[in-house]
C-alpha cells in the first residue's frame, strides 16, 4: 500500500511540474508575440506615407506623437505619391517645403544609440532627417550624391559608393553611442566612424531640411528611428524586406 501511494505522489509531482512548464512556455510566448505584433519598444518614430494627396501633417505611426507638421514656405504644398519602382507611398519635397517633428526632446540624445531607415529616391541633395538643437548641436542623415551626416562642426562620414541619381535606395545611418556607421541597400558603405557629438537640448527637428532652415528636394517614403544600434543583418534584413 505504502508503494502504491509513492507511485501516486510520484505522477502528482510528474503533473504538476510539466503543467507549470507549460504556464511558463505560453507566458513567454504570449510576451514575445505582443513585442513583436507592436513593433519592438525600439521604434521611435515611423512615417507612412500615402500614395496621393498633400497631408498638412502625417501621423507617427510609431504611437509615440512624433507627428510630421507640414511646412510650405512658399509656393504648393508637398504632395504624396507612389516611391519609384515600389508600389508604398512617398512624400515629394521641392525645396520650398519641409516637415516639422514634433515633441523632438524625445528622439534619441547625442548620447545614446539610434538608427535611421529611410527609402528616398534623390536628384542629388536631400536633408532626410536632422534633430538637436537649433543653437547648437545636432545631427544630420542626408544625400549628398550618396550618403552622409554631419553635426554642427561639418562632416562625419559618408560614401558615393555605388549610387546614382534619382535613384531609390534604403539608407540606413547607425550610431551605438561611440561610432558611426552609414549602409546602402542593406550593404556597409561607410565607417563604423568614431565620433562624439556635442549635447543638445532636443528642441527642433526637421525632415527635408537641415537646422539653418536649408529646405532640400527628393522623395521620401517609410522613415523609421530606433532607439538602438542596429547591426548589419538587420539592417539587411530590413532591405531585403522593402519599404512597408
Amino acid at each position: 500500500m505504502m508503494k502504491t501511494f509513492c507511485i501516486l505522489m510520484m505522477l502528482l509531482f510528474v503533473v504538476i511540474v510539466r503543467a507549470q512548464d507549460s504556464y511558463d512556455f505560453q507566458s513567454v510566448l504570449s510576451q514575445q508575440t505582443s513585442s513583436s505584433s507592436s513593433g519592438g519598444s525600439s521604434l521611435v518614430l515611423k512615417y507612412i506615407f500615402a500614395t496621393s494627396g498633400t497631408p498638412s501633417s502625417i501621423t507617427d505611426s510609431s504611437g509615440n506623437g512624433h507627428t510630421l507638421s507640414m511646412v510650405t514656405d512658399y509656393g504648393s504644398p508637398a504632395s504624396e505619391t507612389t516611391l519609384p519602382s515600389y508600389s508604398t507611398g512617398a512624400i515629394v519635397f521641392t525645396s520650398n517645403q519641409h516637415g516639422s517633428i514634433v515633441s523632438p526632446s524625445t528622439l534619441p540624445s547625442a548620447t545614446s544609440s539610434w538608427t535611421v531607415e529611410a527609402w528616398v529616391n534623390s536628384a542629388g541633395l536631400t536633408h532626410v532627417l536632422t534633430w538637436g538643437d537649433s543653437a547648437g548641436n545636432y545631427v544630420l542623415c542626408e544625400i549628398n550624391s550618396g550618403i552622409y551626416s554631419d553635426d554642427q562642426a561639418g562632416y562625419i562620414a559618408g560614401s558615393t559608393t555605388g549610387w546614382v541619381a534619382n535613384t531609390t535606395y534604403m539608407y540606413a545611418w547607425v550610431y551605438n553611442g561611440t561610432s558611426l556607421s552609414l549602409y546602402l541597400n542593406g550593404s556597409l558603405v561607410a565607417g563604423p566612424t568614431t565620433h562624439t557629438f556635442g549635447s543638445w537640448t532636443g528642441n527642433s527637428a526637421f525632415m527635408a531640411s537641415n537646422m539653418a532652415g536649408g529646405d532640400t528636394s527628393g522623395t521620401i517614403g517609410f522613415v523609421e528611428i530606433f532607439n538602438i544600434a542596429k547591426n548589419g543583418t538587420q539592417i539587411s534584413t530590413d532591405y531585403s524586406s522593402g519599404p512597408q
